[in-house]
Parts: C-alpha cells; structure tokens; sequence
C-alpha cells in the first residue's frame, strides 16, 4: 500500500472506457489540448491507491 500523502498518477490508453469496470473519481468526459486531442478521459484509484487517468484511444 501507498503510504498516506504519496501522490503517484500514470495514464494507460484504453480502447474503450465504457468497457472498464472502474470507480471513477472523475468520469469519462471529452478533453481538449494536445495530449487528448477531443478523446476522453477518466480517473481512478490503482490497486494500491494510486490514481490512474484511464485515456481513450482514438
């Protein structure tokens, strides 16, 4: 387990965020800038409580 106040954050690109058996903390929605170029995004919590951005392949 993550020691409490440790922040760590990854993002794996997924090919379809509707399929993903997740909690969301922040739901699937579109993004804009360079790195989303309007595909969507998602955040959750890891396994041992890191969050993980969950990114649409497009």
């Amino acid at each position: 387990m993550i020691q409490r106040g440790t922040i760590l954050c990854c993002t794996i690109t997924v090919p379809d965020l509707d399929a993903c058996a997740v909690e969301w903390i922040v739901p699937p929605a579109l993004r804009e800038g360079a790195l989303y170029e309007g595909r969507r995004s998602g955040t959750a919590h890891g396994a041992a409580g890191e969050l993980v951005e969950l990114g649409e392949a497009g």
